[in-house]
C-alpha cells in the first residue's frame, strides 16, 4: 500500500536564532551603564546588536526580511512516502489545484508549497493528495486481481478479492494462492511476527510457485 504522512516545514530563517546563548543582548556599546542593566545574579552581559540573518546570492549577501523569506509567501509541508517519488507521481500532483510549488528532496521526501491566498484551502488540497494516493492503491489492487484472474480464472479472483476485503483493515496481512487455487492467509499485529511467517510462505512459493500478495507489497 502506498502511504504518506505530513510534516510541517520549519523555515530556518523565519526567526532570529540566539547566537549568544541564554544571555541577554543589549543594544548598546557603553559598558559604563552596566549598573542600569536588568541582570540576574551572576549573569554576564553581552553588548552588541542582534545579528541580521543573511543569505548568499549571485549578487552578494542579502538581508533576510519578511519580504524575502519564502515562508511568508507559501505554506510549506513536507510529504513523506513509503514509495519512490517518481516523475509520474510528481506529474499527478501538478494536476491538483492548490499546489503551487513541488520540490523533491529525496527518494521518499518532498516539499509542497501551498499559496497563502484566500483562493485555496490547504486542508482541502491535502485531502486531494490523500485521495490521489487512495486512487493509486485501488488501481494497483485492480491490477493484482486481473493478474490472478488471468492465471486462475475469474472465480478464484473473486474469491481472493472477498478475502482481501475482509482482512485489508488489519495492520499486516498476507494471501498466498497455491497453484491449485487454494489459499493460505496470514494476519499479524506486529511486523516481526509477520516477517517470520511470510518468510516461510516465500520459501514455499519458490518451491511450488503460486501468487502472493500482502500489505507490504500490494
Amino acid at each position: 500500500m502506498k502511504k504518506i504522512t505530513w510534516e510541517a516545514w520549519i523555515d530556518p530563517y523565519n526567526s532570529n536564532k540566539d547566537q549568544f546563548g541564554n544571555n541577554k543582548v543589549f543594544n548598546t556599546f557603553n559598558p559604563q551603564n552596566i549598573d542600569k542593566l536588568d541582570l540576574e545574579d551572576g549573569e554576564e552581559p553581552v553588548f552588541g546588536l542582534s545579528p541580521q540573518p543573511t543569505i548568499a546570492t549571485p549578487y552578494g549577501l542579502l538581508s533576510i526580511t519578511e519580504d524575502t523569506i519564502a515562508s511568508s509567501r507559501f505554506d510549506f509541508w513536507l510529504l513523506h512516502t513509503n514509495f519512490d517519488i517518481t516523475h509520474e507521481f510528481v506529474a499527478l500532483l501538478e494536476q491538483i489545484s492548490g499546489i503551487e510549488t513541488i520540490e523533491v528532496f529525496t527518494r521518499y521526501r518532498m516539499r509542497l508549497g501551498f499559496p497563502k491566498t484566500p483562493f485555496f484551502n490547504i486542508t482541502d488540497t491535502k485531502i486531494k493528495v490523500e485521495k490521489l494516493i487512495e486512487k493509486l492503491n485501488e488501481e494497483s489492487i485492480i491490477t493484482h486481481f486481473e493478474n490472478i484472474a488471468q492465471t486462475y480464472g475469474r472465480d478464484i479472483s473473486n474469491k481472493i478479492q472477498n478475502i482481501y476485503n475482509n482482512i485489508v483493515k488489519n495492520k499486516f496481512w498476507n494471501i498466498y494462492i497455491y497453484p491449485n487455487g487454494q489459499t493460505d492467509i496470514i494476519i499479524c499485529d506486529t511486523y516481526d511476527s509477520f516477517i517470520k511467517k511470510i518468510d516461510l510462505i516465500k520459501d514455499v512459493k519458490v518451491m511450488v510457485g503460486g501468487i502472493n500478495i500482502n500489505s507490504e507489497e500490494i
